[in-house]
């Protein structure tokens, strides 16, 4: 099975947003997610899509990229 991920609201959702976030937050809070998707889905990482939904990719990152096998978009 394949899983589909809006990350920013699951990062809502789960209570890690909330409100304002230092300069280093939305990288701290993706990376912390992506991290706990990592954990769960270990034995198959490539099976996880994760769209990140921002007017641009974050500073220096490419819109497509691949972290430790999980599929991440910037859209």
């Amino acid at each position: 099975m394949r899983y589909l991920i809006d990350g920013y609201n699951l990062l809502h959702a789960m209570g890690v947003l909330t409100g304002r976030v230092g300069p280093h937050g939305l990288e701290k809070a993706r990376l912390a997610l992506l991290g706990r998707l990592l954990a769960l889905h270990a034995d198959d990482p490539g099976r996880v899509t994760v769209v990140f939904d921002a007017a641009n990719a974050p500073p220096g990152a490419e819109r497509e990229l691949e972290h430790e096998g999980v599929h991440v978009l910037f859209a």
